[in-house]
């Protein structure tokens, strides 16, 4: 039995090619794949990326006998039905939001919650009997607190401000937002900001910057990455208030590449966590989201601890391995 596995996120498709329960055969990416900005681009970079892996393994679509995908921007049935039946030419599918990959992949089986946090963010969890909860993930207008983009966005702002004379002045940071937009002066991120259409991916990647300048000391840095740290945790303490796991034991798991920022961020997180969920465990994920698409896929295996284990050894010859912690 195969079964292919897709992460499908704003920036890439990611895909994997499972033999059995749990044996990665074959890998490869696609596109970027959001559901809710361009639908019929989702759909092709979730055939690019399961196209690479099944050539990677020596295998054909009609050989797969499931795919799982965790779609970003499909959060409701009707859009995951749509994606479903736009790949029924290739493969059964089943889809789910990607958050959701993120979740079953990160607990792998445990109660708890799993926050992501790339170009936006959201926590999605789940308790011992199945039931699940969100908070946040409405979009860089409504929410998408504690994201990259909001990181991005806080730190543009705090430079203009320093400009103005409502703040100090900052030449690290306005150095850096010149650096990095490509810009010939400060003023001009104005334009690049509100040009449209707009990318938010683009505005995104300052919060790579903001990151290597909290990691060397800069302050105003630092807050910026606290005070994200203590957006995302609130996100997953509304979920494990929602689920009634703040007096629990269980989990918390933390996803996307917001969170290469390191300590300023996570500290931050944990403590914001800690103050109200005292036996939550805070930390990186089991499993990668792909690995939680595999589990979209195959429901029945999601509190197979030999499955966990042989997903986790599988997965280390991949580029999606990620971060673990031992079953």
């Amino acid at each position: 039995m195969y079964i292919l596995a897709v992460d499908g996120g704003g920036s890439a498709a990611k895909a994997v090619v499972f033999h059995g329960e749990g044996t990665a055969l074959g890998w490869g990416y696609g596109g970027a794949c959001n559901f809710s900005v361009d639908r019929k681009t989702a759909a092709a970079s979730i055939e690019e990326a399961g196209s690479k892996a099944l050539s990677m393994a020596g295998l054909r679509w009609d050989q797969v006998v499931r795919t799982g995908v965790g779609l970003s921007g499909a959060g409701r049935p009707h859009e995951q039905r749509w994606m479903e039946d736009a790949l029924s030419r290739r493969t059964t599918a089943v889809v789910d939001h990607d958050g959701m990959a993120a979740l079953l992949g990160g607990l792998a089986g445990e109660p708890g919650a799993a926050v992501i946090s790339g170009t936006g963010s959201i926590a999605i969890g789940r308790d011992r009997e199945g039931q699940t909860a969100r908070a946040g993930g409405w979009g860089y207008i409504l929410g998408d607190e504690g994201s990259s983009f909001a990181i991005a966005v806080e730190a543009v702002a705090r430079a203009l401000k320093g400009r103005d004379g409502r703040l100090p002045r900052d030449p690290q940071l306005e150095q850096a937002i010149v650096q990095r937009y490509r810009l010939s002066s400060l003023m001009d991120v104005i334009a690049f900001v509100y040009k449209s259409p707009l990318d938010r991916g683009k505005i995104a990647v300052l919060a790579q910057d903001v990151s290597q300048l909290a990691l060397s000391g800069h302050k105003e840095a630092q807050r910026i990455l606290s005070a994200a740290g203590v957006q995302l945790g609130q996100l997953v303490n509304a979920v494990l208030s929602e689920l009634a796991l703040l007096e629990q034991p269980c989990r918390a798991v933390y996803c996307g590449g917001t969170f290469q920022a390191g300590p300023p961020l996570l500290d931050s997180l944990q403590k914001t966590v800690e103050q109200r969920a005292h036996r939550c465990c805070v930390g990186p994920p089991k499993l990668p989201p792909v690995a939680g698409a595999f589990f979209i896929a195959r429901p029945d295996l999601q509190e197979d601890s030999a499955v966990v284990k042989q997903l986790q050894r599988s997965l280390r010859g991949t580029p999606f391995a990620g971060r673990e912690v031992t079953v």
